[in-house]
């Protein structure tokens, strides 16, 4: 898949078209079709993110493995924020490594909660995955970048 992705429609056979521009940033230009192969299973990925007061909870497309899902070192946090200013972009500010203290496991093994040392407002959280794997240990995690803008605290 070509970066750029702009708009997104299914069409009445389920396939996803994508347009593409280059306008502003670095991208392609055009429309893509994508489309599922039978048989091909699906992929163990991020389904769902979601903020908790402690931490967050992460909900994937199939059961992962316990023992990958229970190591604390397959979960990297840092968090930032972007300055908001009249000229174009920001670099990261006040990059900060954010230690996970506690994961626990769902019964079906599609979610993990992830309890977090510390969450502050305002900020981006930017979580690295890991070697997860799937329950049948069978398919590696698809994509291991995931981002959070949290701009309010749970209470």
């Amino acid at each position: 898949m070509r970066i750029g992705n702009n708009r997104l429609a299914f069409a009445p056979d389920g396939s996803l078209y994508l347009g593409q521009t280059d306008h502003g940033w670095l991208g392609s230009r055009g429309i893509q079709r994508l489309r599922y192969k039978p048989g091909s299973g699906i992929p163990l990925d991020i389904l769902d993110m979601k903020l908790t007061p402690t931490g967050f909870n992460l909900t994937f497309t199939q059961p992962v493995d316990e023992a990958t899902a229970r190591d604390l070192t397959n979960y990297h946090f840092r968090s930032y924020y972007y300055e908001y200013h009249r000229a174009y972009g920001s670099p990261q500010m006040d990059v900060q490594l954010v230690p996970v203290s506690a994961v626990q496991l769902s019964a079906d093994r599609k979610t993990v909660s992830l309890t977090l040392g510390e969450l502050k407002s305002s900020r981006i959280y930017e979580l690295t995955l890991g070697n997860l794997q799937a329950n049948n240990g069978q398919k590696k995690l698809m994509n291991r970048l995931v981002c959070y803008t949290l701009n309010r605290l749970m209470k």
